[in-house]
């Protein structure tokens, strides 16, 4: 359900961003890896009839794998393989994805620095993006390969 719910709300972002007056985002917290190949978005302010969500998703660019960290979902109809996201509580999950809501030019996370959100926290390491959230689940994303733990 809340795969669901985060797929409607990144195509609902995308839409909302594209209006002229809207922030680059729908995220409270934008960050990228040094390369850029990694970006994230986390926590989101209320969006029109939903509740704000608490956790981080992150976009990997460029893998340098063939096979997705999880198959594709049947139900899936959009791109898959590239989208990892935590909640504040709860296992890490891949999403289904259409459009891309995260912010054109996010700040760079330097190596060695961490970023927090509401129950998540994030940290740049030289192989990769490490986020987990107050439970101790969460993700490793690199070029070489994507785990959720």
């Amino acid at each position: 359900m809340r795969q669901k719910n985060l797929l409607i709300l990144i195509s609902a972002a995308a839409f909302a961003s594209a209006r002229a007056d809207a922030p680059d985002g729908v995220f409270t917290v934008n960050f990228q890896s040094p390369s850029g190949n990694i970006v994230c978005g986390g926590d989101t302010g209320p969006q029109e009839g939903e509740e704000p969500w608490h956790g981080v998703s992150c976009f990997i660019h460029e893998t340098g794998n063939t096979k997705p960290a999880m198959p594709k979902p049947k139900g899936c109809g959009f791109d898959w393989g590239n989208v990892f996201n935590i909640d504040n509580k709860g296992k890490a999950y891949m999403s289904c994805y259409s459009d891309y809501p995260y912010s054109p030019e996010p700040p760079v996370l330097a190596y060695g620095s961490s970023i927090k959100g509401t129950g998540w926290q994030c940290g740049s390491l030289e192989n990769g993006v490490l986020c987990t959230n107050s439970a101790g689940h969460g993700f490793l994303l690199n070029r070489k390969r994507q785990r959720m733990f």
